[in-house]
Formats: C-alpha cells, sequence, structure tokens
C-alpha cells in the first residue's frame, strides 16, 4: 500500500505537469499555453506595462516578452501602445477578450480551489495532519520518480521497472 500511494503522487505529480504543457481555451476562442496565460495575467495585474517590466516579472528576456506580445496581439488578447512622450517604448493591455480570458481563467482556478478547500475541511484534523507529514516527507527526499524497490515491506505487487 505505501508503493502506491507514493507512485500515485507522482503519477498526480507528472499529469499536473504535463497539463501545464498542453493549451487550454478559457473563452479565448483558441488554446492558449501555460506561457501566454502567464504572460496575460502579469499584464491584468500590472496594467500598462512596458516590455521591460514584464520581462523582470516573468524572468524572461525582452525579446520573449516581444514574442509572447505578437502572438497574443494575432489572437486579439492584448493591444501594445506608445505614449504621447515616448514613441519607442511599447506598454500592453489586455484587450476585452484578453480580460474576459482572465476572468475565466481565474474562475476556474478559483471553482478547482473551492473542490479542494472543501474535500480537505471534510478531513478528520489528523488526517490533514498525516497529509502534511507525508509532504513535507516527499519535499525532502532526493527522489524525482518513484520505483517500489521494497515490495516486502510494503505488500504490494507493484513490479520494479526493468
Amino acid at each position: 500500500m505505501q508503493c502506491e500511494i507514493v507512485g500515485k503522487y507522482f503519477s498526480v505529480m507528472n499529469q499536473i505537469l504535463d497539463k501545464r504543457k498542453s493549451p487550454m481555451d478559457y473563452g479565448s476562442g483558441g488554446d492558449l499555453y501555460h506561457a501566454e496565460l502567464v504572460f496575460l495575467e502579469q499584464v491584468h495585474l500590472n496594467p500598462h506595462s512596458n516590455a521591460q517590466q514584464l520581462s523582470e516579472l516573468l524572468g524572461v528576456t525582452r525579446g520573449a516578452i516581444t514574442q509572447l506580445g505578437n502572438k497574443l496581439e494575432k489572437k486579439e488578447l492584448v493591444c501594445r501602445y506608445t505614449t504621447a512622450g515616448n514613441k519607442k517604448e511599447k506598454y500592453y493591455a489586455l484587450t476585452e477578450r484578453g480580460i474576459e480570458v482572465c476572468r475565466r481563467r481565474e474562475a476556474y482556478h478559483q471553482d478547482a480551489n473551492l473542490e479542494m478547500c472543501s474535500y480537505l475541511s471534510s478531513l478528520r484534523s489528523q488526517d490533514r495532519e498525516l497529509i502534511l507529514e507525508f509532504l513535507e516527507k516527499l519535499r525532502y527526499l532526493p527522489i524525482n520518480d518513484f520505483e517500489c524497490n521494497s515490495p516486502g515491506l510494503c505488500n504490494t505487487n507493484i513490479q520494479k521497472r526493468g
């Protein structure tokens, strides 16, 4: 049973990571990748940011910001503009469609968070403490994948991959 629990944990983590790589549609009329959604979120949280500010916030190059901006501008989710005093510097703002995508994404994640909170609230305090203990143990173990190497200890029929 122990190996099944740890194996399930890694399976779920891999699913989460794979899902981040898959595009999603939050009402944009097209699929958006994780990097595009993070870009939209940062423009939403930091209205009228320029490329330099966004590159610092996102930890990417200005060139990456320009590429993302181009893609999202084509998808009509952001617009770029200049100010009267500085025609060189480009600023980003969300379009109405971009605002709607951010709103829908936020609602989607809020619903998922509420569902998880509701489930965890239904557990006994001792069970929540055990989950926290388990996650803390995993956090500090030097593993990034799991194979059951001691089937005698956990009484499972999981075979070691080979």
